[in-house]
């Protein structure tokens, strides 16, 4: 029996809603659109309705109230049938049973026995056998009626089979039937199974034929080997016994070689550091050697500036003695020139004197004969214009006297410094062509210390490849003797399996 009907969010329910169904009830009326039919359709979608068109809609999520103007819509709808356990229609220990369904827009739904976590399919198993199916006469929408009377025989014969609670036979028929199925499925598979091991017995019988045939030739084996006489055991303990003098003397030459090692790796340590000093020298000396190249390089271009200089002053002194020589070629024919001008300045200083005193005398007889004043004026005249004629050479032959001292004093300074600058190249040329040599002798040195150098680097080089090869005979040794002592350990071993297998005999 329905004891109640809980509904949220189911179409026209925003609010939470429960109806007691109480003795005596039989309806529910009220005028249309008031959601007479969405309380049957909540009882419907509570038993697992998957149909959404059967609930009078298009998709399942028009089940949730979708709001109007004053409400907004809901985001899951939930109903809950509670029903009366007490004449144990489910099988549960209950006295009610609730099924819940809620189911959210997202798509999620959610089932509840008794407010437990279900499956759909446990809620169908439930309501199965109590004549309370989705189809059962308990449930009937509009148009239920005249669906059922119109409906063929045999789907009318499937709603009283589901009212009278005998489709849980029914499936539990179709169950046991697809049981059976499989079961015979798998004797058919036993069969096949028992026919392979029929085909197969043959080869299994011969198979322990050989082996019981192996087992005895196996004991056979055992007896014979176990009748190896006591002088071969002891010819074993022989071998044994020098086995393991020979691994001792190995070990003691595995210790030595080990030594060795130890003190061609501190050598060659040794040698390396020596390699790595002399490398790191070399790069010094190398170093040392670009610079005095360079420097070298740099010399010899000085040098041969210097010798272009050289040649230029050898010819600027040629060229400055021959200027000398045609100076002095000039001063002594300017030097003749001014002893002839001055000879002839002392004869016009001695006709100067001359015609002095001859003025005088003129000058004396002017005044003296008054009478003669115009003869003497006119020879005073004559004597005047001679007397300044005079005046004019004796100051051009000084003109020229000084011009020949000024000429003679610049010949004289050019000369002095033509020879200053030949004395100073020559100095300069003495200076850079003792640098030069003394360059070219720190250069030879360094070349002769740079091969002494190499030559010790390649010595040091040599032995540490000489090393490398002592040490890589001995690394072969070594795995050599590790070999030995390997199979020595080995035939150890061996004689010493027989020995304990061997005990008693």
């Amino acid at each position: 029996m329905l004891l109640s009907l809980e509904i949220f969010g189911f179409k026209s329910f925003p609010e939470s809603t429960r109806i007691d169904f109480d003795d005596g009830i039989t309806a529910i009326v009220g005028p249309n659109g008031s959601g007479k039919s969405n309380v049957t359709d909540a009882i419907r979608w509570g038993l697992s309705e998957q149909s959404a068109k059967i609930l009078r809609g298009q998709r399942m999520s028009d089940m949730i109230f979708s709001g109007t103007a004053q409400r907004q819509a809901m985001s899951y709808a939930e109903v809950v049938l509670t029903f009366d356990n007490t004449h144990g229609i489910f099988d549960l220990d209950f006295e009610t049973v609730s099924v819940s369904r809620r189911y959210h827009r997202s798509g999620e739904s959610e089932y509840f026995i008794n407010k437990s976590p279900c499956r759909l399919k446990d809620v169908n198993n439930l309501l199965v056998d109590t004549g309370i199916g989705l189809d059962g006469y308990s449930i009937i929408g509009q148009g239920k009626i005249d669906e059922i009377l119109n409906e063929k025989s045999d789907d009318r014969r499937l709603i009283f089979d589901e009212a009278s609670g005998i489709v849980q036979y029914k499936s539990r028929k179709a169950e046991s039937e697809r049981r059976l199925e499989r079961a015979n499925q798998n004797l058919l598979r036993v069969d096949d199974i028992l026919e392979e091991l029929r085909r197969q017995a043959g080869p299994l019988k011969q198979q322990a034929e050989d082996a019981r045939r192996y087992s005895e030739l196996n004991d056979r084996f055992c007896k014979l080997d176990i009748s190896l006489s006591w002088e071969q055991i002891k010819i074993f303990e022989n071998q044994a016994k020098e086995a393991e003098d020979n691994q001792n003397i190995l070990t003691l030459e595995l210790i030595d070689t080990e030594a060795a090692v130890a003190a061609i790796n501190k050598h060659n340590s040794r040698l390396d550091d020596e390699i790595s000093e002399l490398e790191i020298s070399v790069e010094t000396k190398r170093k040392a050697h670009n610079e005095l190249s360079v420097k070298l390089a740099d010399t010899t271009g000085a040098i041969a500036l210097s010798r272009e200089k050289e040649s230029s002053a050898k010819e600027r002194l040629q060229q400055l003695n021959q200027e000398k020589i045609r100076l002095q070629e000039q001063i002594s024919i300017l030097c003749n020139t001014a002893e002839d001008r001055q000879e002839h300045r002392d004869q016009l200083q001695k006709q100067n004197k001359i015609y002095a005193n001859r003025l005088s005398e003129a000058q004396a007889a002017l005044q003296t004969a008054a009478s003669g004043l115009s003869a003497n004026e006119k020879e005073t005249d004559t004597l005047r214009k001679k007397r300044e004629n005079l005046k004019d050479i004796l100051f051009q032959v000084n003109s020229d006297l000084q011009s020949a001292k000024t000429e003679n004093s610049i010949l004289q300074d050019q000369l002095n410094i033509s020879s200053g600058e030949l004395s100073g190249d020559q100095s300069d040329l003495n200076r850079v062509t003792f640098s030069v040599e003394e360059a070219a002798a720190q250069l030879e040195k360094l070349k002769a210390e740079l091969l002494r150098l190499e030559l010790a680097a390649d010595k040091a080089k040599a032995d540490r490849i000489s090393a490398e090869e002592k040490l890589e005979q001995i690394n072969k040794k070594i795995i050599q003797l590790k070999e030995t002592e390997r199979q020595l350990a080995y035939e150890e071993d061996t004689l010493t399996n027989l020995e304990l297998n061997f005990e008693g005999y």
